[in-house]
């Protein structure tokens, strides 16, 4: 038996709702990191939007100019932070339910979901779940700042 305030559930009752918690924020997390990556990109676009218009004819006397093309590779470079970092997340408390968890109720070794995905990665190397959840975003922020960080390089090598 557990005692929370006061109230004494079971053990059971308590990994029961343990579980729900953790997985409503694993789904949290997941919401989250999919805003987070369509915010960057909405504001990758806008940047850009306003860097190649001319917008930025209007800022004659601003001697920083230059600078301004480095504001992409910021924004992409803390979005692939971003997003690794609640990707992380979602992973540790994966892990914690497949091993805490799902243990207890399962003495047959097969545990559930969490642990099926976990073997699932295991056994292939990566499942195509696990790059899309994991390396996909990893790869693909990757992608996005070697292409804003050439774009500046390239402005700042020919101008616009």
């Amino acid at each position: 038996m557990v005692t929370l305030c006061s109230m004494k559930i079971s053990t059971e009752e308590f990994l029961i709702e343990e579980y729900r918690s953790l997985r409503s924020e694993i789904e949290l997390l997941y919401r989250l990191s999919f805003d987070a990556e369509r915010n960057a990109l909405v504001g990758l676009i806008v940047l850009y939007g306003f860097l190649f218009s001319s917008l930025t004819d209007a800022l004659p006397n601003f001697d920083f100019s230059d600078v301004l093309w480095f504001l992409p590779v910021i924004l992409g470079v803390y979005a692939r932070w971003r997003v690794s970092q609640y990707y992380r997340g979602m992973s540790l408390l994966g892990d914690y339910i497949s091993a805490k968890i799902e243990t207890a109720f399962k003495d047959d070794g097969e545990g559930g979901w969490e642990t099926y995905l976990r073997r699932q990665e295991s056994s292939e190397g990566r499942s195509m779940l696990g790059f899309f959840m994991k390396g996909g975003a990893t790869a693909f922020w990757n992608a996005v700042v070697l292409l804003t960080t050439a774009t500046v390089v390239w402005q700042l090598a020919v101008g616009i």
